[in-house]
């Protein structure tokens, strides 16, 4: 349903008319950007806690300038998806220090949890577009790299 109204709205768009040369919009909403990973990298039922980041993650709005994050829901697994903007480019070693804890901190955790989950967060995957840092955590993590680079090119 919400792509077929997202598809309405860029047709309109699409058909309005200008009489000066415009460059096309080439952002996509990030919240559109983490759903298609979430289904295509096959995440459990997962839950956006955004305005909690600072909980997962150590880090501030002084710091972070739009993070979106996904947890699962039910916490049967260690899947998971953060998207951080820096409000300083210079700060990416600070965002690549606090989730190597976050990681340290799954691994730690997950080991007497279930153990077979491990993997999971072993093969996590930090990486960057265009200024924006996603860390993923899933079985499928391989497949993000497609994914982000159809939005990214």
């Amino acid at each position: 349903m919400f792509c077929v109204a997202a598809a309405v709205v860029l047709l309109i768009a699409g058909c309005s008319s200008s009489t000066e040369e415009e460059e096309p919009d080439k952002t996509v909403a990030l919240s559109i950007i983490c759903e298609s990973l979430m289904r295509e990298l096959d995440y459990p039922e997962m839950a956006d806690v955004s305005n909690r980041y600072e909980v997962y993650y150590s880090l501030s709005d002084s710091t972070v300038k739009e993070c979106r994050l996904y947890v699962c829901s039910s916490g049967a697994y260690p899947d998971e998806l953060a998207v951080f903007l820096l409000n300083d480019p210079t700060d990416h070693e600070k965002l690549k220090t606090v989730i190597n804890a976050r990681r340290e901190y799954l691994l730690e955790t997950w080991k007497s949890y279930k153990p077979d989950e491990i993997p999971k967060i072993e093969n996590s995957k930090l990486l960057e577009y265009s200024g924006y840092y996603f860390y993923v955590i899933s079985e499928n993590e391989e497949k993000a790299s497609e994914v982000l680079g159809r939005y990214f090119g």
